[in-house]
């Protein structure tokens, strides 16, 4: 995908919501998807759709929802009988436009979706930046999970970290992709992190289950 309008696309419907920013190992078998993959590689863009009908593998092609992430290849695995291991990393919002085949697999036309903050909006990120990182590594404190790495500090990274790992469901997730701004995600991502917490250090200390994992 690029500016000059050539905005045709793979499409990779999965039962999981990818957020620009956030990285995602996959793996792939069936057949459809092999030759995808080889489309892919050849320069064809691919891009991950949550499911909003059907099921992720065999049988019919999943019905995507709306809107959805354009995605980099960091890594790809070939294994001797042709499936593969994925390490991706998700880019950009896109949505959905039309429909242009789905022999083997789904290909549409697609269009980029930008923040629409105002400037007014993107001056609040960086403090609910550090109020979400503040929340987030008070959740995982709480769960005495360790983490190998530093929490992010950069305004999408931590919001959409936080986000992508809440445990909310699968239509929950996608309803936060689609948010127009930025700001409102991490908003809501904030309100979402302070309730865990707050339910977290009401409960008693036998129903938390340490080491919980994020996911």
């Amino acid at each position: 995908m690029d500016s000059s309008g050539n905005n045709v696309a793979a499409v990779f419907p999965l039962g999981t919501v990818l957020f620009p920013g956030m990285p995602l190992p996959l793996h792939i078998f069936e057949p459809r998807y092999r030759q995808m993959m080889e489309d892919v590689l050849a320069g064809l863009p691919l891009t991950i759709f949550s499911i909003q009908e059907g099921q992720e593998a065999l049988g019919e092609l999943a019905k995507p929802a709306s809107a959805g992430t354009l995605i980099r290849l960091d890594s790809v695995e070939r294994m001797a009988d042709g499936r593969m291991n994925l390490l991706v990393t998700g880019t950009h919002r896109v949505k959905w436009k039309e429909q242009i085949s789905d022999e083997p697999y789904i290909k549409a036309a697609l269009e980029f979706w930008p923040d629409e903050d105002s400037e007014d909006e993107k001056a609040r990120q960086k403090e609910l930046a550090a109020l979400i990182h503040r929340e987030l590594s008070d959740y995982l404190s709480l769960l005495k999970i360790k983490t190998k790495v530093e929490l992010p500090t950069e305004p999408e990274m931590i919001a959409h970290l936080s986000i992508q790992n809440s445990g909310l469901p699968l239509p929950q997730r996608q309803q936060f992709l689609e948010i127009p701004t930025l700001t409102e995600r991490m908003e809501r991502a904030l309100n979402v992190l302070r309730r865990k917490n707050l339910l977290i250090r009401s409960s008693p200390g036998p129903n938390i289950q340490q080491g919980e994992s994020l996911n």
